[in-house]
């Protein structure tokens, strides 16, 4: 029988109850689970469902003040700098702080894993300085670590083991059945449809939506306030208390900034602009797809400059800002280097992707998921930080920036064969399963009875009956 432990990063410590239980009914673990838990709070609720379950709660609140005192555990080392730079919290203190903090969860994870001897680490993405702690710790002993993530394809759920970039079974895949041919031909067919919304259907929602603050936020607000009051206050790796409230409200401002073109140029001035022109899409930050699977792209604003900087003379670099920083404000500081980079434009959110592909020459990204869509419609796409995407042979890796000039020139005369895309997108499709991953907190639907039998299915299918 397998022994599951969990990473109970806030809310979803209660999805992950909630399969434990799914799975324990199916005789594939054992009654109690073992969970590594973010807070107090969270570890009494662990143990009010399951009063024997064996609960390691990393340092909050007072706790922390305490550890910060001690002298330092452990040294500091490229594993500490490199957890240091993920977590999107803890990233903004000094090293001397920090340090301290890292010493006293590694020492508790290893302790965790000591005592709980689990088969598999069930997890969401790696994004914080602790669950890289776990994480490293789970690979030093050679367990099994599994972030569970909602994949690009709609209802569906994706598993990735340890830090890869890759989705499991898509680095070694298997002949795709015809049934995922059928879903590559169907998705290859939409996203070419020019009534497709895209990746910027959440924009053009924004055009149409007035936001509003509503009852529902402010609950929110208040469940995320209790919980840090009880047991989480301090906890140095969670936001601001009225997250959930203040998210909303600054998403409204940045909303209404981005309608207005505050700061922006508008798809007129791309339509004007002479010359050749390099599309950048910019990416949330921090976010784990580029912290984690691309750190040397994560600083956004850093990467623009260098890409202005080593652009072929006559290029101009078209950024476009990402939908998603209407919710995750970008810095004032990165916004301002941005709008005064040379030979670039800074376009608004709202312009649509696919004139933006009509009117500039070349499309370059970091690991955006515009560059899966692009290459389906027949755009030849340059890929910088790795994405698992690059595997279909139809997008141009650039290495490294100074080798940009070089790879701008394959890359005009590159095709994306639609062979091979099929091809991808049916191995893409059998690596993936039906469900929906997340915080229950953000979805409601992430509970649903349906969806938990969907991921209890996966897990089971893909790791615990497998091995």
């Amino acid at each position: 029988m397998k022994r599951l432990a969990y990473v109970g990063h806030h809310g979803t410590t209660d999805l992950y109850l909630t399969i434990h239980a799914e799975l324990e009914k199916l005789g594939l673990t054992g009654p109690d689970p073992a969970v590594l838990s973010f807070n107090r709070y969270w570890s009494r609720r662990v143990r009010t469902r399951y009063p024997k379950a064996l609960v390691e709660t990393l340092p909050s609140g007072k706790d922390w003040e305490t550890v910060r005192k001690r002298p330092n555990q452990l040294p500091d080392s490229e594993r500490f700098r490199r957890a240091w730079k993920i977590d999107k919290i803890l990233r903004r203190q000094p090293v001397e702080k920090v340090l301290p903090l890292w010493g006293e969860i590694v020492r508790r994870a290893s302790r965790f894993l000591d005592e709980a001897k689990p088969s598999f680490i069930l997890s969401e993405c790696i994004q914080s300085l602790p669950c890289y702690a776990i994480y490293t710790e789970c690979r030093d002993r050679g367990i099994p670590y599994i972030q569970m993530t909602t994949s690009r394809l709609q209802g569906r759920l994706q598993f990735h083991l340890g830090e890869s970039s890759f989705p499991d079974g898509l680095e070694n895949p298997e002949t795709p059945s015809p049934e995922a041919l059928a879903f590559a031909r169907e998705y290859v067919r939409r996203v070419r449809d020019p009534h497709y919304a895209g990746p910027y259907a959440h924009s053009s929602a924004l055009k149409r939506r007035k936001p509003l603050l509503k009852v529902a936020h402010f609950k929110k607000a208040w469940r995320y306030l209790m919980e840090q009051l009880d047991g989480g206050y301090g906890e140095p790796t969670a936001p601001a208390f009225l997250h959930p409230f203040t998210s909303k409200w600054k998403s409204i401002h940045v909303g209404r900034s981005h309608q207005k073109g505050i700061g922006f140029v508008g798809i007129e001035a791309v339509r004007a602009l002479p010359g050749k022109k390099l599309f950048l899409p910019l990416q949330v930050t921090p976010e784990v797809s580029t912290d984690l699977w691309a750190p040397r792209y994560n600083d956004m604003a850093e990467t623009a400059r260098k890409i202005v900087l080593n652009m072929p003379e006559g290029w101009t670099l078209v950024m476009k800002e990402a939908p998603g920083a209407t919710y995750n404000q970008r810095r004032p500081k990165d916004l301002e280097t941005l709008r005064s980079l040379p030979r670039s434009l800074f376009v608004s959110p709202l312009a649509p992707n696919d004139e933006l592909l009509k009117l500039t020459d070349l499309l370059i990204v970091v690991n955006s998921t515009l560059g899966l869509e692009a290459f389906i419609k027949g755009w030849p796409v340059v890929t910088l930080g790795q994405p698992f995407y690059d595997a279909s042979g139809n997008t141009v890796p650039c290495a490294d920036l100074k080798e940009l000039p070089e790879t701008i020139q394959r890359a005009l005369s590159f095709r994306p064969d639609p062979d091979r895309t099929v091809h991808f997108l049916a191995c893409y499709y059998q690596s993936t399963h039906p469900g929906m991953a997340g915080n229950p907190f953000l979805s409601d639907t992430v509970l649903n009875p349906d969806n938990v039998q969907r991921i209890v299915q996966a897990l089971s299918q893909r790791f615990i009956q497998k091995r």
